[in-house]
C-alpha cells in the first residue's frame, strides 16, 4: 500500500498540469467561443480529434519504449507520457500560430476565414494566401 502511495505523490504534479493545461485550453475556447459559437463545435471536433490522435500505436510505442529504456537504465521515467503529449500539441499550437500569421489579411479566403473563425487562429492553407 506504501507503494501506491509514493507513486501517487510522485505522480500527482502531472495529473494537476494535466489538469490546469485543460482547464486553460477549455477556458480559451469559451472565451472565443463568446464572439461565434461555431468556433465551440470545431474546438470541440478538435479535442476529440487529438484524444484520439494521443492512442495512435506509433505513440504509444515511442512512450513505451522511451518508459522501457529509461527503466533499463534505472532511471526515472515518471512523466514521460506527459512530456511527449506537452511537446507534441507544442508543436502543433506553434503550427497553427505561424500559419496564422502568415496568413493575416493576406487574400479572401484568408479573410473568409477570419471571418469565420473570429479567433486569434484562422486556419488558411499556405496554398491560399
Amino acid at each position: 500500500m506504501k507503494g501506491r502511495i509514493d507513486v501517487l505523490k510522485k505522480s500527482l504534479p502531472y495529473y494537476i498540469g494535466s489538469l490546469l493545461l485543460h482547464l486553460l485550453g477549455f477556458s480559451l475556447l469559451i472565451f472565443a467561443a463568446r464572439t461565434n459559437p461555431f468556433i465551440l463545435g470545431l474546438g470541440m471536433v478538435a479535442y476529440t480529434l487529438g484524444l484520439r490522435h494521443a492512442f495512435d500505436a506509433d505513440h504509444i510505442a515511442a512512450i513505451d519504449n522511451t518508459v522501457r529504456k529509461l527503466m533499463q537504465q534505472n532511471q526515472n521515467s515518471m512523466g514521460v507520457g506527459f512530456y511527449f503529449s506537452l511537446g507534441h500539441s507544442s508543436v502543433v499550437f506553434l503550427m497553427a500560430a505561424a500559419l496564422a500569421f502568415r496568413c493575416t489579411g493576406r487574400s479572401s479566403i484568408c479573410r473568409f476565414f477570419h471571418m469565420l473563425a473570429a479567433s486569434s487562429v484562422r486556419p488558411c492553407p499556405e496554398v491560399f494566401c
